[in-house]
């Protein structure tokens, strides 16, 4: 297995470094800050060569916020990277089943998303999930909800998603910035941040930014000739005072606009830091380099973005309000630039997002591999023939250690397992669907090898009644079963999983139905597996027009206890454990 837990333990031991470096930028900061207040004071009282004093002292203020603003962000990540690899660490065990997820964007278009635990609560979107942008999200369960729909597509999807699982590093990295994202986003509301580059807003005309740049020359202008030249200081003096004024008539409007910047920027850079790390690697497969494509204007767009939340910050020092906005008008400059940045790219903005989203929907295919011991990357069917075989394959959402391997190879034909109760014959119907599912997106499944045509699938195996609408189990089952034959009549290749058929009625019902249903769904494009525990029905191998494979599960026993190795094995079962569990359990002794 991965060597998370090593690497953890590295990252906090440099983590415990950079915190005492991070005290030591702070207390600094407050030094210098202080040595800006008190030149300057000396200057006005004393003597104006103490204002190269407050310069320099103001200059080494701003280089070592910069470091210190890196510092921060270096120690903010990688407490995240420690996150993001317990994550991962917790998928190689059942420890990812206690993580609060994250609200599904999308509901259960069809059955088989519930009956295979595609989405909701410990399902696969949760196990591989690694997006947390909201076109992030939106795409992985997408992905999974409607898969791919074509062979190429597929096996684009799978090119790229070999590429990036070689590239770890990449990976792990991009993992880190979109896990960041979340911590970041959970203050803001996201509709309010799509709202702001959607924004439509009263510009600048040229006559007005004529006048603050003639105000702005003349202050800094009579600024230098009164500290210089001995030039009368009253009319700097009151010229600061009409810029402080015209600052303050518009500070409500400013504020509004700058405090939803800063409310942002934190996301905003995230953004940035992920369209960096995108655009900074080499890809080979097109769909790859189509989303490098998309971001390429993005990345200095949102560099430039970058400076102008970095000039607010400066803005919201209260030490600083006044005197920037006295001598350069500094919120009216700041507005301008804003205005200008989102007139220029705000409508791209959602083409960039999007972009992120599938490299991040991408990386959360390719969990699988980081955390698997054992995967491949399925191959798939061109011709017309409907196949589906699978080697060693397991179950992604049971622990590897645990989970027993199964193998199988079908063509279009009827498949029927039997098996006493808890045998596995539901989680392997789930095992062969999920992987199926997997596929079907472009990931790469849990098997050490994996062949398989094109196939629609349907299941009908959490049945529920709805009582509301009068609708029993039994009736509900028959609704999803004329889905499956009615689709059969399309003659699209299609697989089918139905997991003890027609449960809900009397034995003699369930046998007649049951054989009235796996001779309509025995088509010549139609891949059938129906477990029962109605031994009748493996008849039906010898039956001349449906020639059915029978499959089984069986339990054993040691010393007393039923046990299972959960192997599928050829023929139909012979033995019942109904009694030996009612035994173990102690419901009766006899």
């Amino acid at each position: 297995m991965k060597a998370y837990q090593t690497q953890i333990e590295e990252i906090e031991q440099t983590l415990q470094v950079k915190q005492k470096h991070h005290f030591q930028y702070a207390l600094l900061r407050c030094m210098l800050m202080l040595g800006v207040i008190f030149s300057l004071y000396y200057a006005i009282q004393f003597s104006t060569i103490f204002y190269s004093l407050t310069v320099l002292s103001f200059i080494l203020f701003c280089y070592f916020v910069k470091r210190h603003t890196k510092l921060k962000r270096a120690i903010e990540f990688q407490k995240e990277e420690i996150v993001v690899l317990q994550k991962l660490l917790a998928r190689q065990s059942d420890d990812w089943k206690q993580e609060e997820i994250e609200g599904n964007l999308e509901k259960y278009d069809n059955a088989t998303m519930e009956d295979l635990d595609i989405l909701g609560a410990t399902s696969l979107f949760q196990y591989i999930n690694m997006a947390h942008t909201p076109f992030g999200k939106k795409s992985v369960q997408q992905l999974l909800n409607h898969p791919c729909s074509t062979i190429e597509e597929i096996r684009e999807r799978q090119k790229a998603v070999l590429e990036l699982s070689k590239q770890e590093a990449f990976l792990h990295k991009l993992q880190v910035q979109s896990s960041l994202f979340a911590k970041h986003s959970k203050k803001i509301s996201i509709s309010s941040l799509e709202d702001m580059f959607e924004e439509k807003r009263e510009g600048y005309p040229l006559w007005k930014q004529y006048i603050l740049m003639i105000l702005r020359i003349l202050t800094i202008t009579t600024g230098v000739l009164t500290f210089l030249f001995s030039f009368p200081a009253g009319y700097f003096y009151l010229l600061c005072l009409c810029n402080v004024v015209l600052s303050l008539l518009f500070y409500s409007t400013h504020h509004q606009r700058f405090q939803h910047v800063k409310n942002i920027q934190g996301v905003l850079k995230d953004y940035e830091d992920m369209i960096a790390h995108i655009c900074s690697v080499s890809f080979q497969t097109p769909s790859l380099c189509h989303i490098q494509h998309k971001l390429q204007e993005a990345f200095k767009a949102m560099r430039r973005f970058s400076l102008i939340s970095m000039l607010l910050q400066l803005r919201y020092n209260i030490l600083l309000f006044l005197p920037v906005n006295a001598v350069y008008l500094f919120d009216f400059k700041c507005d301008i630039l804003l205005y200008r940045w989102m007139k220029r790219y705000g409508s791209q903005m959602s083409i960039w997002f999007t972009a992120i989203g599938e490299m991040e929907s991408l990386s959360s295919l390719c969990v699988i591999t980081q955390v698997k011991e054992t995967w491949c990357i399925p191959t798939l069917e061109d011709a017309e023939k409907v196949v589906f075989s699978i080697n060693d394959g397991v179950h992604p959402l049971i622990q590897e250690s645990k989970a027993v391997a199964n193998t199988i190879h079908t063509t279009a034909n009827s498949y029927l397992l039997t098996g006493s109760n808890m045998s596995g014959k539901t989680t392997f119907l789930r095992m062969l669907g999920v992987n199926l599912v997997l596929l079907k997106a472009g990931a790469p499944v849990c098997a050490k090898a994996m062949h398989s045509s094109l196939l629609s699938l349907y299941t009908s195996m959490r049945v529920h009644d709805e009582v509301q609408k009068g609708i029993s189990t039994f009736y509900a089952e028959l609704l999803r079963i004329k889905e499956m034959v009615t689709y059969s009549s399309k003659q699209i290749p299609m697989i089918v999983f139905i997991d003890e058929i027609f449960k809900g009625t009397n034995s003699i019902d369930r046998i007649y139905c049951a054989k009235e249903v796996i001779k309509a769904l025995h088509q010549p494009w139609v891949i059938t597996f129906v477990s029962t525990h109605d031994f009748e029905l493996c008849d039906l191998a010898e039956d001349p027009f449906i020639q059915a494979k029978n499959y089984h599960f069986e339990e054993f026993y040691e010393e007393d206890k039923i046990c299972f190795d959960y192997q599928l094995k050829d023929g139909k079962c012979t033995t019942t454990n109904a009694r030996a569990l009612m035994k173990m359990i102690g419901l009766f002794n006899s």
